[in-house]
């Protein structure tokens, strides 16, 4: 059992919508809105619980370390929190999209494809027996 994480278009007027709903600490229709929402959407991406490791393979830290200065955290986890909900939900506001396109543009994945799945399973599988602090030594070179 885990995270999964859904990511979706929504457009300026349903992001108000939504932060509004969330400040009015009305989670029950916040979630109801988001279903509605998943439902209707244009672009829409579950990567079930992929989005850690996403996170770790573009940023080369775990979602404990996440950014709100590291565009490629941005990507995967957000920055605009909904504060007070029981689950994580979290937005990205269009004026840091080109940024994250940037960002995702310059990241060099022919660096990425040469690291070994082996030595990245063989990692993973370390940190899960000893601990998050293993990841923090460990390199993508």
């Amino acid at each position: 059992m885990g995270l999964i994480a859904n990511y979706q278009y929504i457009d300026d007027a349903n992001l108000d919508v939504l932060l509004r709903l969330a400040n009015l600490d009305d989670e029950e229709e916040v979630f109801e809105t988001i279903e509605d929402l998943n439902e209707e959407a244009e672009i829409f991406l579950d990567t079930d619980k992929m989005w850690d490791v996403m996170h770790f393979v573009l940023t080369g830290v775990s979602t404990d370390e996440r950014s709100s200065n590291n565009p490629l955290s941005v990507a995967v986890i957000g920055v605009d929190l909904f504060e007070d909900l029981s689950q994580f939900v979290a937005c990205v506001k269009n004026d840091r999209v080109p940024e994250i396109i940037s960002a995702l543009e310059g990241f060099d994945y022919e660096r990425l494809l040469k690291i070994s799945i082996w030595r990245i399973a063989q990692t993973l599988a370390c940190i899960q027996t000893y601990g998050i602090k293993m990841m923090r030594t460990w390199s993508m070179s």
